[in-house]
């Protein structure tokens, strides 16, 4: 699948994330993903490729499940803080 075309299925299914398959987000630009798919990305991270899995700046906007208390509360009203938004996470970079 081109990246076109990869672009155009992805940008289509931006609201069901659940539609999305491995193949889908095989070509996918970084860029792309962290426009249309930020909110969704700890949903679709196993399907991403490798290249992506590995990349520290993505990583940052997967949700901290290390540090319950990174804020001063607990998250049981609500999922955990992203990573980028944890003050434990953002003082060990």
């Amino acid at each position: 699948m081109s990246v076109e075309n990869c672009i155009e299925t992805l940008y289509l299914k931006r609201d069901n994330p659940d539609e999305i398959t491995s193949s889908d987000l095989k070509n996918i630009p970084k860029s792309f993903l962290k426009y249309y798919y930020l909110k969704y990305l700890s949903r679709i991270w196993n399907l991403l490729p490798i290249h992506l899995q590995e990349d520290k700046e993505l990583q940052q906007y997967l949700r901290c499940r290390r540090h319950p208390y990174n804020n001063g509360n607990v998250h049981y009203d609500g999922p955990p803080p992203r990573r980028i938004d944890c003050r434990i996470c953002r003082n060990e970079n």
